[in-house]
């Protein structure tokens, strides 16, 4: 199974606000063909309010965010 398949993965453009109240974009998602331990499908997201870019696994990823309607 892919990305998205069994659940509501983050897509490139989409916005989502984490558990702390602040509002990001979804930039990239990497290690998406062949993901391992060591490299890992990984989300690249983007602060909507000071431009700040952070990354995180995709397994931790609906942990700490909620997917806002486009």
């Amino acid at each position: 199974m892919g990305i998205g398949d069994m659940r509501n993965d983050p897509q490139i453009g989409q916005s989502w606000q984490h558990h702390s109240g602040r509002m990001y974009q979804v930039i990239l998602v990497t290690n998406t063909t062949h993901p391992s331990d060591k490299f890992p499908v990984t989300v690249v997201y983007q602060n909507m309010t000071n431009a700040t870019v952070w990354s995180r696994p995709l397994s931790d990823w609906h942990r700490s965010f909620t997917e806002m309607p486009s």
